[in-house]
């Protein structure tokens, strides 16, 4: 097994603690791991905005691929390095789709150049602060602006007006699916992150295939490669990863998709993984499961 180049961390349930906060210790491992010329890479679901901060909180890291691969920042400067994008035309007609096939959907799209349009019903709490535009009809608002949609975010009208919690029901993103599943564009793909809305974004997509761009700029195999992460977006890259670690906290499919697992978030067990990492790269040794 080759010693790591590249350090890939999710950030939510995986980074951050349950109640959103980083450790010192975290911070600190991050900080050694730097130290010893490891590449440093976010892989989230968040958009970048939302990425930036965190990346900030723990001293800076080189990349972030956000929104689950379909873009990748260089956290550095700022800029964007890749994007996965649908067209305006197959945004449109997604939405079309999804209006006709479920009467109750709310859509809300992230668009290419770091805008997010929300239907002025769209009711998801995100985990996150973002800056949104509420609009009356967000395919409207994508085709009068023509910014390409890295994303979409599907939920359905909640009885009773209630506010939707991010952890939406999973029943109402496997209706959308049902609902939308073989009738997309065959560039597109309906999925689930297992939390939060259903979402459609290029097919094939994932955090895998960002770090994968990342990879190949600095010339970094995938067996070269430490990933860590709890979600079910996370799985493509616990399997593209020479090195994958799954939290404690994750569930039994995402565990088992992992070579490794590691203490909760709540345990710091990002944390402990990586110094053990280092700590047995210091001595010449391949990685063994830490804490």
């Amino acid at each position: 097994m080759l010693a790591p180049r590249l350090l890939a961390l999710d950030i939510d349930g995986t980074l951050l603690r349950d109640d959103g906060t980083i450790s010192a210790r975290t911070v600190r491992a991050l900080g050694a791991a730097r130290d010893r010329g490891l590449l440093l890479s976010a892989a989230t679901g968040r958009p970048w905005p939302a990425t930036s901060r965190i990346v900030a909180e723990v001293g800076g890291m080189d990349y972030a691929v956000c929104l689950n691969g379909t873009v990748v920042m260089d956290a550095r400067t700022d800029t964007i390095v890749d994007t996965n994008e649908m067209t305006v035309a197959q945004a449109c007609d997604t939405a079309r789709l999804a209006r006709e096939h479920l009467p109750t959907v709310r859509l809300a799209a992230d668009l290419a150049d770091g805008r997010h349009l929300w239907d002025h019903d769209f009711d998801t709490q995100m985990p996150m602060a973002i800056d949104v535009e509420r609009v009356d009809c967000a395919e409207e608002a994508v085709a009068a602006c023509g910014v390409p949609v890295l994303t979409w975010l599907l939920e359905l009208e909640v009885a009773g007006g209630r506010r939707r919690p991010f952890t939406a029901e999973l029943r109402d993103a496997e209706r959308i699916i049902d609902a939308l599943d073989g009738r997309l564009d065959p560039a597109l793909d309906v999925h689930h992150s297992g939390i939060g809305p259903a979402e459609v974004s290029l097919l094939g997509i994932s955090k895998a295939t960002g770090l994968a761009s990342v990879a190949e700029r600095h010339g970094i195999s995938p067996a070269e490669v430490m990933a860590i992460g709890d979600g079910y977006n996370d799985v493509e890259m616990l399997g593209w990863a020479g090195i994958s670690v799954a939290m404690g906290n994750a569930p039994a499919e995402v565990q088992g998709a992992a070579e490794f697992v590691a203490l909760s978030n709540a345990d710091d067990g990002a944390a402990v993984f990586v110094e053990g990492l280092l700590a047995r790269s210091a001595m010449g040794d391949t990685p063994a499961a830490a804490g």
